[in-house]
């Protein structure tokens, strides 16, 4: 029994540490410029991610903040995990010109990658 409840600590302690390996590189950024107004592709994104097919995805609770005096829209992705509540991504969008956007996203790799390619596609599908 003694060593049974060793390996379990050992096993417990190691995925402790890959999980917080894991969290050091799931730090995502990325910043640039898109076609399109920015409460339509954020309202898009929104609309693309909550009826994605992956659970990690769908299951976030996206909040819009429109601002039509600074011409802004930013995305806020929230989720629970066995940690607790955590900010999934966070996604700007600012008017730059009457056609033109400029991208501010940080967050989670996976989720932010995701919205990402959502962004894309409704800069596609909207133009």
């Amino acid at each position: 029994m003694k060593i049974l409840n060793v390996i379990l600590v050992v096993i417990i302690l190691s995925s402790c540490t890959s999980l917080g390996d894991m969290k050091k590189h799931t730090n995502y950024a990325y910043s640039g410029e898109i076609q399109g107004d920015h409460f339509v592709l954020a309202r898009c994104v929104i609309d693309t991610m909550e009826t994605n097919k992956k659970w990690q995805l769908n299951s976030l609770k996206y909040k819009i903040k429109a601002d039509p005096n600074k011409m802004k829209s930013q995305i806020i992705a929230s989720g629970v995990n066995l940690f607790g509540p955590f900010n999934a991504f966070t996604l700007e969008l600012n008017k730059i010109s009457p056609l033109i956007s400029r991208i501010k996203l940080t967050g989670v790799k996976l989720e932010s990658e995701e919205a990402l390619k959502s962004l894309k596609k409704c800069a596609e599908n909207n133009s």
